[in-house]
């Protein structure tokens, strides 16, 4: 069991990754001087939200956003559905009762590693891709149910050592450097 989770998962990277450059290209992102991280962990909210993100291989990312006038935690980064003309045209059906909505929010540990690196211009970018899977009964990150998720965070060279360092302590959290 455990060997077929992590071919599934070699499988989904592996394509999410070509899908990824795909999207950064089509995108004119200039990955100059950045790497990509992978982070598998969470997005929280949904039991707020209630819109359920695409889920597949060949779906564009979701966007993450910074959303410094939250009221509540003033490092909060939303996860937001792209809108209709960021997908392609076949899966357009799919998702066109949700481009644009909130889905959720990245997990308040990670945010607040994630903020200042945004707001200084060392993070370039985050994406996330919603795997399927929505976990129930953990009171990691706070409480509710977690849609599981990597992250793909375009950041600066000079960054990532310490960034690396700071996900490695958080319960939960896998890296993988993917790019």
């Amino acid at each position: 069991m455990a060997t077929a989770n992590l071919e599934n998962l070699a499988v989904f990277k592996s394509t999410f990754q070509r899908q990824y450059m795909k999207y950064s290209y089509n995108k004119f992102y200039d990955l100059k001087g950045t790497q990509t991280l992978a982070v598998h962990c969470s997005i929280n909210g949904f039991h707020h939200f209630r819109f359920r993100p695409p889920v597949g291989l060949d779906i564009t990312p979701l966007k993450c956003v910074r959303e410094p006038e939250n009221e509540y935690d003033f490092n909060a980064i939303k996860v937001v559905v792209p809108e209709l003309a960021e997908f392609d045209t076949d899966e357009r059906d799919d998702v066109h009762h949700i481009v644009g909505k909130t889905v959720g929010r990245v997990p308040k540990i990670l945010a607040r590693l994630f903020s200042p690196l945004i707001d200084n211009d060392s993070i370039t970018n985050i994406t996330s891709c919603f795997t399927g899977q929505l976990e129930h009964g953990k009171k990691v990150y706070g409480n509710g149910p977690k849609l599981r998720c990597w992250y793909f965070i375009e950041i600066h060279e000079e960054n990532i050592a310490k960034l690396k360092i700071d996900i490695m302590d958080i319960p939960g959290a896998r890296i993988d450097k993917l790019l």
